[in-house]
């Protein structure tokens, strides 16, 4: 996954970053429906889609502090 992220230009890259970030907020149900809808497939590739997939399905890393998040 981090391959293939790396092989975006790097616009594309900050875009489906964003996208993962803001999916992650999200429940896993509601995830996959916005990742499916018009709104994304007009502005990400398949390819982007499937990475933001694979992303929002990984464990989220703690905190660098060692404390979840407030």
């Amino acid at each position: 996954l981090f391959g293939r992220m790396q092989q975006l230009p790097p616009d594309r890259r900050r875009m489906v970053s964003n996208a993962i970030r803001d999916l992650r907020a999200m429940p896993p149900g509601q995830r996959e429906q916005i990742i499916d809808s018009n709104r994304f497939r007009s502005v990400f590739s398949p390819e982007e889609r499937d990475i933001m997939r694979g992303a929002t399905r990984l464990p989220l890393a703690p905190p660098e502090n060692g404390r979840p998040e407030e």
